[in-house]
């Protein structure tokens, strides 16, 4: 790929190149017309006149050609731009997707006395994993930045865990005595899913200010 400033180089060379040309030609032209025996209607005039409109043509036609092909250029670039603000924007729905979900996952298991009725109605794993899904599916050279594609990969494995520390919760209920170790390993489990929670919503928040910096 040829460097910016070498095309714009090699604009300003033929330019100079053309005025050259020109300038040469309306001399000569004018040198014809001062002589006497030649004038205006003489083929020699009538050479140099023609030799002046071809350069001219061919001078206005590189115009209007640079025009086109940097307005095509603008025009491409516009649309590749939309097209990417349009990907960053879904990404950021699908990772407020599954921040909302994480935020949910914690009020039930985390910082709400436990209810199993409330965890009945409102938490399914079918739908985490369906979230899970869909953050893989999220091309991660698309992302951009490094911190993005970073929080993006933290993102989908904690909340991964999340499934796993959920089935842990589980096991902990059902095997819940009055040992005391059980109840620690418990409690333990619980802030766990705690702190994946809060480090969720940071991976989120680490993404939304990088996906909607201006590249």
């Amino acid at each position: 790929m040829v460097a910016p400033w070498k095309k714009e180089l090699a604009r300003w060379y033929f330019a100079f190149l053309i005025v050259i040309l020109f300038t040469f030609m309306i001399v000569a032209l004018c040198a014809v017309l001062e002589d006497p025996k030649k004038g205006l209607a003489s083929a020699e005039a009538a050479s140099w006149v023609q030799a002046i409109g071809t350069v001219t043509a061919l001078f206005a036609a590189y115009i209007l050609g640079e025009r086109q092909a940097q307005h095509a250029l603008r025009t491409a670039t516009a649309i590749q731009d939309r097209e990417h603000d349009r990907k960053k924007a879904a990404f950021l729905a699908i990772c407020l997707v599954a921040r909302d979900n994480a935020d949910g996952i914690g009020r039930i298991f985390y910082t709400q006395p436990y209810d199993g009725f409330r965890r009945l109605a409102e938490y399914q794993e079918s739908a985490t994993n369906d979230i899970v899904k869909a953050l893989r599916a999220i091309p991660v050279h698309d992302v951009g930045s490094a911190s993005a594609t970073t929080a993006l990969l933290n993102l989908i494995q904690d909340l991964s865990m999340l499934t796993i520390l959920i089935e842990a919760f589980d096991g902990g209920i059902v095997s819940m005595t009055n040992s005391q170790n059980a109840e620690i390993i418990f409690q333990d489990t619980r802030n766990e899913i705690g702190r994946k929670v809060e480090k969720i919503s940071r991976h989120y928040e680490t993404l939304k200010a990088e996906l909607g910096k201006n590249d």
